[in-house]
């Protein structure tokens, strides 16, 4: 139970870092310095991966929980850990599974953000590009700030604004 401990704290770092990251990435994005805009894109990219690999050891540490309890590894849920476990391991439990739901939420919150952000900088420039040949800009398809792929003109917005 300890190493299982000892992996959710580290991911709960990793995912409070890529809020940080998504964070300073929409930054990035609203102030138009687009020069910063791959660096930032990498870092969350490399991050996610580090998360990915974070992910896995915890599904091995849970499998190891699982195999020396004799329940089965599907059926070991943090939600059902922090059910049967003893104290102090069920309100540390309890304490990282809060905070993955309000990270989850914010990460969430804050990519959506991105993709908006992203979408109408996509829109600016389309405008700009058709100002500049005199006639609108070709048709591109874009993902939209719901994650939707669709045909875009320079006449379209967004729903909504940040």
């Amino acid at each position: 139970m300890d190493e299982l401990i000892e992996v959710l704290r580290h991911e709960r770092a990793l995912l409070e870092e890529l809020v940080y990251r998504l964070a300073a990435q929409l930054g990035i994005l609203l102030t138009g310095q687009a020069k910063y805009l791959t660096r930032a894109s990498q870092e969350v990219d490399e991050l996610t991966e580090r998360i990915r690999r974070s992910e896995a050891e915890r599904a091995r540490c849970v499998a190891r929980l699982a195999e020396a309890s004799g329940i089965p590894a599907g059926e070991v849920t943090l939600g059902r850990l922090v059910a049967f476990a003893p104290e102090p391991h069920r309100s540390t439990l309890a304490g990282l599974q809060h905070d993955f739901i309000v990270l989850t939420d914010e990460i969430e919150r804050t990519g959506s953000r991105n993709r908006a952000a992203v979408h109408q900088a996509l829109q600016e420039f389309r405008s700009l590009i058709g100002d500049q040949l005199g006639r609108p800009a070709p048709e591109l398809t874009v993902y939209t700030p719901t994650a939707e792929l669709r045909s875009t003109t320079a006449s379209t917005g967004i729903e909504g604004r940040l």
